[in-house]
C-alpha cells in the first residue's frame, strides 16, 4: 500500500499509553473507524482494537471500513483522500502521517496534538472486557 503524504511530528517520545490516547480520541471523531496494526496482522473497530489489539507503535486508523477496503486496493487515491491516518510512535517523537497538507485533517491533527500533550500525566484506562 502506498501512503505517501505529510508528516506532523511531535516532540514527544512514544509512551505505550499512547496508542489507547490515540485511539480514544479518533473513537470520537471517526465512531466507524478501523484500525489496522502494522506490525501484525490484527484489523479491527476502535472500541475492539482498545481491547484486543496487541499493542503497537504503528498502526493506520480509517475513517470507515469502507475507507479500509479502498486503501487495500487502491493505497493513496483521490477517491480515499482524507480518510486514513498513520501512526508512527518512536523514542524521541510521535509522527502523524496522512495523505495530504492543508486539508481537512489538518485541524484532526492539530487536535489530536494538543490532547496528546495535554494527556501526557494522565495513566491509560483500560476498558472493562
Amino acid at each position: 500500500m502506498n501512503v505517501g503524504g505529510y508528516d506532523t511530528v511531535i516532540a514527544l517520545p512514544w509512551e505505550p499509553a499512547d496508542r489507547d490516547r490515540v485511539l480514544r480520541f479518533l473513537r470520537n471523531v471517526w465512531p466507524d473507524g478501523l484500525y489496522e496494526d502494522a506490525c501484525g496482522p490484527y484489523v479491527g473497530r476502535l472500541s475492539e482494537a482498545l481491547r484486543f489489539a496487541p499493542p503497537s507503535r504503528e498502526f493506520f486508523v480509517y475513517l470507515s471500513p469502507e475507507a479500509w477496503t479502498a486503501w487495500e486496493a487502491d493505497g493513496a487515491s483521490a477517491t480515499n483522500r482524507d480518510t486514513m491516518l498513520h501512526v508512527l510512535g518512536g523514542d524521541e517523537e510521535i509522527t502523524l502521517v496522512v495523505d495530504r497538507a492543508h486539508g481537512p485533517l489538518d485541524e484532526l491533527l492539530e487536535e489530536l496534538r494538543h490532547a496528546l500533550l495535554r494527556n501526557r500525566d494522565i495513566p491509560a484506562i483500560r476498558e472493562a472486557a
